[in-house]
């Protein structure tokens, strides 16, 4: 199965899962709805194997303009996953959806590596794609 939007118009339930999985492993706390600049630079630069400080900024701005926020202006869940789910759908954003997850340890060699987030933030089983 692929992680981009099925034909039926929403993301697959491994989808859904790398996202949340993705998520909460760089909030505050295993209840956090939405995530400060920090959690969220922390995520970045992961994902892109950067330091620079322009980059996080430029990617906060756009986020937090695009995509959904809370009351205090930190993206939210809801927000993280729609700027995901419009990159997956972006035909030129698969690959780097790709790249993103499988630095995240969500995929490896087209195979799904997810289980339920966990307090931890561990994985403990895998889902073959």
């Amino acid at each position: 199965r692929t992680h981009r939007a099925p034909h039926a118009g929403g993301p697959t339930p491994e989808y859904e899962r790398a996202l949340a999985h993705a998520f909460a492993r760089f909030a505050s706390s295993p209840s956090a709805t939405a995530w400060t600049r920090d959690e969220f630079a922390s995520f970045f630069k992961l994902v892109n194997d950067t330091d620079d400080a322009d980059d996080v900024d430029a990617a906060w701005q756009f986020a937090t303009e695009v995509f959904d926020t809370d009351a205090a202006g930190r993206l939210t869940r809801r927000g993280f996953f729609a700027l995901y789910l419009s990159q997956a759908c972006d035909s030129s954003g698969t690959a780097e959806v790709e790249k993103d997850l499988t630095r995240l340890g969500l995929r490896r060699n087209g195979c799904w590596l997810l289980t339920d987030v966990d307090s931890d933030h561990h994985a403990s089983a895998a889902v073959a794609s």
